[in-house]
C-alpha cells in the first residue's frame, strides 16, 4: 500500500516534479539560420515554422513553437 503524505509534502514534490518537466520543455534544439522577422503591422513571425507572436513587436531569443534559437537580424 502506498504511504500516506500530507497535503504540504504532496505540493512539495508536485513542485519538485514541475520543475523538472520545466527544464526538460527547454532542452532546446537548436537551428541555424531562424530569425523574428517583422510583418507590416510589427508582429513578429518565425523565419523556420511561421509562428506569430501574439503581442506586437514581442522577440525572444527562442522561438517557443520549434525551439529555434534567433540570430540577429542582417
Amino acid at each position: 500500500m502506498a504511504k500516506k503524505i500530507t497535503v504540504e509534502e504532496a505540493i512539495e514534490r508536485f513542485g519538485e516534479v514541475m520543475k523538472i518537466v520545466a527544464e526538460a520543455i527547454f532542452v532546446q534544439i537548436e537551428r541555424p539560420g531562424a530569425q523574428w522577422i517583422a510583418d507590416e503591422y510589427e508582429y513578429y513571425h518565425c523565419s523556420a515554422c511561421g509562428y506569430e507572436h501574439l503581442e506586437s513587436e514581442y522577440k525572444t531569443a527562442y522561438c517557443p513553437r520549434c525551439g529555434c534559437k534567433m540570430e540577429e537580424e542582417t
